[in-house]
């Protein structure tokens, strides 16, 4: 199976044309057994040719960055075919451009219409691109998922996680991290921030007997800081998952070469981990009679000082918080 990480091997094989218009390095075949190939022009511009069998007049530009024509390739001296090319005239999204390659090759693969289905695979990406360029993160908002993502980094380093799927922040779930031991909440602030907001009468109750512990993470601009393509990025090579990880970050409105994103960088200053326990300022399914909200009430969103929430055992580390509790 084609990942990104063979594809990077492959185009590292490449160098631009001396001669011609490529120079190509074929990757696989097609149903009718047709090689498809990588390719790079003259300008270093990456290229992705699927045979067509007939030549097609497409010419398609996809903003700035993404190019699709059909035109006639003459291979290694052999009789000039007609092709698909998909191509990235931009290399600053050219790890964009290879997550896109992965899912068009995976599907002309197992095609009987290979340069028809690429082109469906074309359109599928591009209507989730638009729906997820409509969607901007507020700055409280590229804060809390900085959080989030750098405690998924803190966990893949101790060795609790290996994959994703413990992240559940984005399928809104009670809690950010659902562990096999326990639940993990992770909450952000900024030095100027004196409240912590929680939403919800479940972020800070307890889920299937599990305990529940939070993690506090003070959170600041800093222009030597990483910014969270950065921080995704460094993530999705320790995973084992990376594509479920780059999908869910695609819905969160996180794109590889999102540039706006990539202009505000964060570091963290400081960092509490404390377990919720009864004495937790907190408001929970029990505070209720009925053990739920009262009838009128849909939502609920409550506020409490950093302060107020830090007591008994506190971690400065996930690093410490694993040796210690785990251990």
């Amino acid at each position: 199976m084609i990942d990104s990480t063979t594809l990077a091997a492959l185009w590292a094989q490449l160098t631009r044309p001396q001669t011609g218009e490529f120079t190509v390095n074929p990757i696989t075949r097609t149903q009718q057994d047709q090689s498809t190939y990588l390719a790079v022009d003259k300008h270093g511009h990456r290229h992705f040719l699927v045979p067509t069998g007939d030549y097609r007049a497409i010419d398609i530009s996809d903003g700035s960055a993404l190019r699709v024509e059909g035109k006639t390739v003459t291979i290694r001296d052999a009789e000039y075919t007609s092709f698909l090319d998909i191509q990235c005239t931009k290399p600053e999204f050219n790890d964009t451009f290879d997550h896109l390659l992965v899912d068009v090759i995976t599907r002309v693969e197992k095609s009987g219409r290979p340069a028809d289905d690429a082109l469906q695979c074309l359109e599928d990406w591009r209507a989730m691109f638009r729906i997820s360029t409509r969607r901007t993160l507020s700055p409280s908002q590229r804060i809390g998922l900085f959080a989030e993502l750098g405690a998924l980094q803190d966990l893949l380093r101790v060795g609790l996680v290996t994959d994703s799927a413990c992240w559940t922040g984005p399928s809104m779930a009670p809690h950010d991290f659902e562990l096999s031991q326990c639940s993990l909440e992770v909450k952000a602030h900024g030095t100027a921030s004196e409240l912590v907001t929680f939403h919800g009468i479940n972020q800070l109750d307890t889920q299937d007997n599990k305990p529940l512990f939070l993690c506090l993470r003070q959170i600041e601009e800093d222009s030597s800081g990483k910014s969270l393509i950065e921080l995704a990025q460094e993530i999705g090579k320790q995973l084992s998952d990376p594509t479920a990880f780059r999908d869910a970050l695609n819905k969160l409105g996180v794109l590889d070469g999102d540039l706006q994103l990539n202009a505000f960088r964060y570091a963290v200053t400081q960092e509490s981990i404390i377990e919720v326990v009864e004495s937790t300022p907190k408001i929970i399914a029990s505070s209720f009679a009925g053990g739920q909200l009262p009838d009128g009430v849909e939502r609920l969103r409550y506020a409490v000082p950093p302060a107020e929430l830090i007591s008994g055992e506190v971690h400065a580390t996930i690093q410490e918080w694993e040796a210690k509790t785990w251990k």
